[in-house]
């Protein structure tokens, strides 16, 4: 190849490198400016507006500042939400009263269709405080967004906006986006009508596939609902799925349960039986003891060591007592693990 094509190859190339690497440098300095200016509106709003919220929520009038741009209404957003979640009562209301004198629930609408990840949630959070009924078909589409944090935001929105109209649909999802973090479906359900959740779930019990059942049982736990036994119940009368079963046990507090329980108390896995001797831990009295003790004998460490404390909650942690039973009993594993929680319950 003739050298004189070899050194004009060379220069353009050398060229086209540069020129990637100098437009790579500019944008990367574009992107910092743009982030610098972001955080300077910010900066302002807050200080700006801070002063303006606390003038209200002191019962003091103030005149409201312009908020000009996409950033300084985010800014003006976020210290919105922020002092709306912080607060509770008569506070909430005249920050709501603000948040409608300032514009923020047109704009809140609006946001809701920015490409901004951080703005559309704060859009939502807000139209949630707000109560905005109008917004509810677009959040509940949100409510399915692949984007697991967006969903959560507009799934507590609704929950905000329509506590009892909207706890069938959420209970639904709440079951089925196996992506939702327990905690923060738990929260979602606990802004919800109790009674509306607890049937729902209760209906949701009757119906929903076994793989399904562990997380609902969960669910019921998490709401407290009055009607946990008779869900657990029911449960264990038509399911043998070890997580299941272990999930139910977790529910039942009631001596009207305890019929479901004694067969548990020898079920093959061990796991099991440590979630039955901790029912009958809830569940039992003083008078009905001698069906926990026999547990402490049990070939398996844990299910000893929780059926010890069973018995030492049926008690009411009575040292003298658990220490004169741990002398009765024949089986020097059970008195081991008898010991042993004594032992705890001293130092403790």
């Amino acid at each position: 190849m003739d050298s004189d094509l070899l050194l004009t190859f060379a220069i353009w190339g050398n060229l086209a490198a540069f020129g990637s690497a100098t437009a790579m440098l500019l944008f990367a300095l574009g992107a910092r400016w743009r982030r610098q200016q972001d955080a300077a509106v910010h900066l302002a709003v807050e200080e700006t507006w801070k002063p303006v919220l606390f003038q209200r929520l002191a019962g003091n009038p103030a005149a409201l500042p312009p908020l000009r741009g996409r950033q300084a209404w985010i800014a003006f957003t976020r210290l919105w939400v922020y002092y709306r979640n912080s607060l509770r009562g008569t506070p909430q209301d005249v920050l709501n009263h603000l948040a409608e004198e300032a514009g923020l629930r047109e704009m809140a609408r609006r946001m809701l269709h920015w490409r901004n990840m951080d703005a559309r949630m704060l859009g939502v959070a807000a139209l949630g405080h707000l109560g905005d009924e109008a917004s509810v078909p677009l959040l509940s589409a949100l409510s399915h967004h692949r984007h697991i944090t967006l969903s959560l935001y507009a799934a507590k929105a609704l929950a905000e906006i329509d506590p009892r109209g909207m706890a069938p649909e959420l209970v639904t999802m709440a079951l089925e986006r196996k992506d939702w973090p327990p905690p923060k479906v738990a929260t979602i359900l606990n802004h919800l009508d109790k009674g509306v959740v607890c049937r729902e779930l209760a209906s949701a019990a009757e119906i929903r596939p076994a793989s399904e059942l562990a997380n609902l049982v969960r669910l019921v736990h998490a709401v407290q609902c009055p009607q946990s036994d008779e869900i657990a119940r029911s449960l264990l009368a038509r399911y043998e799925d070890s997580e299941v079963v272990i999930a139910a046990l977790g529910l039942l507090a009631r001596v009207e349960s305890l019929s479901h329980l004694y067969a548990l108390l020898l079920h093959e896995n061990w796991a099991v039986r440590v979630q039955a001797v901790a029912a009958l831990g809830r569940i039992l009295s003083p008078r009905h003891l001698d069906f926990l003790l026999p547990m402490l004998a049990d070939v398996n460490w844990w299910v000893r060591y929780r059926a010890a404390q069973a018995v030492a909650n049926v008690l009411h942690n009575d040292i003298a007592r658990l220490a004169a039973l741990s002398q009765e009993q024949q089986d020097r594993y059970a008195r081991d693990i008898l010991n042993q929680v004594v032992a705890e319950l001293t130092v403790a």
